[in-house]
């Protein structure tokens, strides 16, 4: 089964997790509420956001580049201020990148 057809099939409109190419593009545009957004990263910026520090300006680092969490979290965290960098399998010297994070998202 080919994800990308069955993900097509579903309606924008009942689109919840927010996996269709229209919606992660409106997770993607600045300004634009997307109908939905997907559930894991949005969680998790619901938690930082209850931290009460500012993530303007913060280094973020997220590890994994899934369609699924990787991918719309840096997209959430670019929408808030942060300069984000995305680790994947072929990134070197992950923990560098990691030590330097001032948010690291674990994807």
């Amino acid at each position: 089964i080919d994800p990308r057809v069955v993900t097509d099939a579903v309606g924008l409109e009942k689109d919840v997790d927010g996996f269709a190419a229209a919606n992660v593009g409106q997770v993607a545009l600045s300004g634009v509420a997307p109908r939905f957004c997907p559930c894991t990263p949005q969680g998790c910026l619901t938690l930082l956001r209850t931290t009460g520090v500012s993530l303007r300006g913060k280094d973020a680092v997220v590890v994994g580049a899934s369609n699924i969490v990787g991918m719309p979290m840096g997209l959430l965290l670019v929408q808030e201020g942060c300069t984000v960098t995305t680790c994947h399998v072929d990134t070197t010297d992950l923990g560098a990148h990691t030590r330097r994070a001032d948010i690291l998202v674990v994807a």
